[in-house]
């Protein structure tokens, strides 16, 4: 009993010390994860080059490596432009929003409410939309220069990618997180995309922002692609007011989200990776609480990852049942 009592409480001590290391180290630890992830999510383009064209794998990954960073490239690029001409746009937006507002008040005003019009007015005059635009560059700015040290990561680990180097069960691994991260980038790409498509015909402002914000939200179950659907609200109110292109707008992207989540994402997942829904509201409140919004974002790729891992040794498979919810 004294046995089980230590082994238990070390277990704990480790625990917290892991997470503590993990917590001041986020600076290098988030973008080797991410790094990680894109490694296994290339390697099947890497395998692919290599036998269609019968190229070298140095090769091979050479043209990997450039295609990756050229869309990466353009996906900041055009982010950073349609932050540029929102931000460039902001008083227009500020006095949308003041006309918004006095319609709103107005309305219900004239339905009884009892509102200080001038004193509700004059808040909405004082809202800094301005500093949360500038915020909001600020964090795409920290996700630029992030980006470079997951790119810096990524080189490394396909420069040290051997064919044939893994045998028995790190192989097994290595196939069943390819297989994860390369679907879910797929369906993030297919949301996005589909996204981008409908805020298109309805000339959304920052339509690319919101579509690739939209492909990362969608890492994050159920709160993200719901969240990715919300961000769009404000936007399009200020735009359009209520309108026919609000009114096609939020109903079109809940059902995108609707098909591909719960419609595409089981068959092409498959039962071998389920997750509990308590496993993911708990991984992402650990890693949460860790990491913040990357660590949201990382988490049930983390912990899909670690499932895979312990239901291939023995020891250890009774965990990956339970985060499956078989107790």
């Amino acid at each position: 009993m004294e046995n089980r009592i230590s082994t238990g409480s070390l277990f704990t001590l480790a625990i917290i010390a892991v997470a503590l290391v993990l917590k001041f180290a986020s600076a290098v630890f988030v973008p080797f994860i991410f790094s990680l992830f894109i490694y296994y999510s290339v390697l099947p383009l890497v395998d692919w080059i290599g036998t269609k064209f019968k190229l070298p794998n140095s090769v091979s990954t050479i043209i990997s490596i450039t295609i990756v960073v050229v869309v990466i490239t353009l996906l900041v690029m055009g982010t950073m432009m349609s932050l540029k001409g929102f931000i460039s746009g902001a008083d227009i937006y500020k006095q949308k929003f003041l006309i918004f507002g006095q319609t709103v008040v107005d309305f219900l005003t004239a339905k009884g409410v009892p509102l200080d019009r001038n004193q509700i007015l004059g808040y909405i005059s004082k809202f800094p939309i301005l500093d949360f635009i500038k915020k909001m560059g600020g964090s795409l700015t920290h996700i630029v220069g992030d980006s470079l040290l997951v790119g810096i990561f990524l080189l490394f680990l396909l420069i040290g990618t051997k064919q044939g180097e893994e045998d028995g069960v790190l192989k097994k691994i290595s196939k069943g997180i390819s297989k994860y991260t390369t679907n879910k980038i797929f369906i993030s790409i297919l949301t996005a995309g589909l996204s981008f498509g409908l805020m298109s015909v309805v000339r959304l402002d920052l339509a690319l922002m919101f579509a690739i914000l939209t492909f990362m939200l969608n890492f994050i179950p159920n709160v993200g692609s719901l969240f990715a659907v919300l961000i769009t609200v404000p936007v399009a109110l200020l735009q359009f007011g209520i309108s026919w292109q609000v009114l096609l707008l939020l109903p079109g992207l809940l059902i995108i989200q609707f098909l591909v989540g719960n419609v595409l994402e089981p068959k092409l997942m498959g039962d071998d990776l389920g997750l509990h829904p308590i496993t993911i509201l708990l991984a992402l409140i650990l890693w949460g609480m860790i990491w913040g919004i990357s660590g949201m974002f990382l988490a049930v790729p983390m912990t899909a990852s670690l499932k895979i891992i312990c239901d291939e040794f023995e020891y250890t498979r009774h965990i990956s049942k339970l985060m499956g919810g078989n107790i």
